[in-house]
């Protein structure tokens, strides 16, 4: 058991049914000991795994231990609320959440669609003189890493630009100091692994069910809490930025901006989709330049693994775009510090496994006889 990585398997509770296997879009699963294990070197932290084990087997790393340690502490702690709140709180105004986060201890909130505003002003800028050729976003982590793991050869076309969780962190420590703490909360589990990468700018990254833990340990009802007058979100509340949580939402708001009308742009959502798109991609047709917005989940961020399913997805993305105003006109965006980053190939060559170990795997789910062992047709391995 690894609870080191963002997902891990309770092991007791596993129950043999290889569905995680089964349904992992980059087979990062290994049946160990009759138990299927999480093998973090291939692992994208999309969430299928959690999602579809029908015993919850499969967990997410669990923050609120560090959160209570955070919010106790001397420091300022801010929270980076993800723009997918409005569907995932429904019947809670902004102020009402506001309120219940700083009952809980958070200094002040704001809203990471803040630093997407900060990531498609920079990518509009540079697309208005875009040489031709193929962009990937790297907004969606899982997304980056699964370029970077598994189709290394266009690593080198994700943008040297940092995610809008990140650069959300960097606009809060330019803006308040950099003695200050800083809290993710929305529905993705790869942002904990952009914790582990960036704890200069990332404290913390909460899921959804994690914060609700918090309120309910504390007795906080968002519902039933009443604002102040100066529950609102700092430094200021998103506009067009509060659209990423859904397909589109990142290229609407670079599109917005750019003078460059020769810039064709391309949605993905879901991770056979981007490889089926992507791989064995060799140069673009000469005079082309593509943006692709990559997105793990099928529809955003609004339908995450640590999001609520409980109603239509149209009616998820409906509340995003009812919350989430165009300006009239584009803003600059900017802040003190860079927002750039950079994203190396990762490619990872699990070892082929031997016949014997092949045959040890048949055993642990009961495939005992010598014709079991035999044939191996189908496997994917020669004998």
């Amino acid at each position: 058991m690894n609870h080191s990585y963002p997902v891990y398997t309770v092991e007791a509770e596993c129950q043999d049914c290889y569905k995680c296997v089964r349904h992992c879009p980059v087979k990062a699963i290994q049946v160990r000991d009759g138990h299927a294990a999480v093998i973090p070197e291939m692992c994208v932290a999309c969430g299928n795994c959690v999602e579809v084990c029908p015993v919850k087997a499969k967990q997410v790393r669990n923050g609120t231990g560090r959160a209570r340690q955070l919010l106790a502490g001397d420091l300022p702690v801010y929270a980076s609320l993800a723009p997918s709140w409005v569907s995932e709180f429904r019947g809670v105004s902004a102020a009402q959440l506001i309120r219940a986060l700083k009952e809980l201890g958070f200094t002040g909130v704001s809203e990471t669609a803040l630093g997407a505003q900060l990531v498609s002003a920079k990518l509009a800028r540079e697309l208005d003189t875009a040489p031709e050729g193929l962009l990937l976003s790297s907004a969606c982590p899982t997304s980056v890493d699964f370029i970077r793991k598994y189709l290394p050869g266009l690593a080198e076309n994700i943008t040297p630009v940092a995610s809008p969780l990140i650069a959300h962190c960097q606009l809060l420590h330019d803006t308040f100091g950099e003695n200050i703490r800083t809290v993710f909360i929305g529905p993705c589990i790869a942002k904990k692994n952009e914790s582990d990468r960036h704890p200069e700018l990332l404290s913390l990254a909460l899921t959804y069910p994690e914060l609700r833990q918090l309120f309910r340990e504390e007795g906080i009802d968002p519902k039933r809490v009443t604002p102040k007058a100066d529950d609102s979100f700092i430094p200021e509340s998103a506009e067009e930025g509060a659209r990423y949580p859904i397909e589109g939402g990142m290229n609407d708001t670079i599109a917005f901006q750019t003078s460059n009308r020769k810039v064709h742009y391309v949605t993905l959502s879901g991770l056979e989709n981007i490889e089926l798109a992507l791989s064995g991609l060799g140069e673009l047709p000469k005079g082309e330049t593509v943006f692709v917005e990559m997105l793990a989940c099928h529809g955003g961020c609004v339908h995450g693994p640590c999001a609520e399913h409980d109603s239509p997805g149209l009616l998820e993305r409906l509340r995003v775009l009812n919350y989430a105003k165009l300006p009239e006109h584009p803003k600059e965006r900017k802040t003190g510090g860079g927002i750039g980053d950079d994203f190396p190939a990762a490619a990872f060559e699990p070892p082929a496994p031997g016949i014997s170990e092949i045959n040890a795997a048949l055993r642990s789910i009961g495939k005992n006889s010598p014709e079991d062992e035999l044939n191996c047709d189908g496997c994917g391995y020669d004998t």
